[in-house]
């Protein structure tokens, strides 16, 4: 693997984070992983805005202040050259039908329940 990929987590919740790096930190990919950890949704506009190189976007949808829909959603339409060409995977316990269909319309690549399922997420990468 010659190029790293890079991962941007956004969650609020830092242990959810930390447990998803170290689990994916473990697979068998792990040489060639970088990630930017997250907590709120304008950190995680503003690092994507700004590091062109991050391909893959890991995005909790419960979050206060801006839900990882919302955030999908202004992505899209703020940076939407950029939204186009990121990878996204929503993470959340639960999504309910509307949810998902959001979820559809804003095209998302695949979502993921917590505690994340690794093995799913590392079949859907595109390396």
């Amino acid at each position: 693997m010659g190029e790293k990929t890079r991962i941007l987590l956004l969650d609020d919740q830092t242990q959810v984070l930390e447990s998803a790096a170290l689990a994916l930190n473990a697979s068998r990919y792990s040489d060639g992983f970088e990630f930017i950890c997250c907590t709120c949704a304008e950190e995680a506009h503003e690092a994507i805005e700004e590091d062109a190189s991050i391909n893959h976007l890991i995005t909790d949808l419960h979050m206060p202040k801006t839900s990882g829909i919302e955030f999908l959603k202004r992505l899209r339409t703020e940076l939407s050259e950029r939204y186009s060409a990121l990878r996204i995977f929503a993470l959340c316990s639960n999504p309910n039908d509307a949810e998902r269909e959001q979820l559809k319309e804003i095209g998302i690549n695949l979502w993921l329940t917590k505690p994340m399922n690794i093995a799913l997420f590392l079949d859907n990468l595109e390396l």
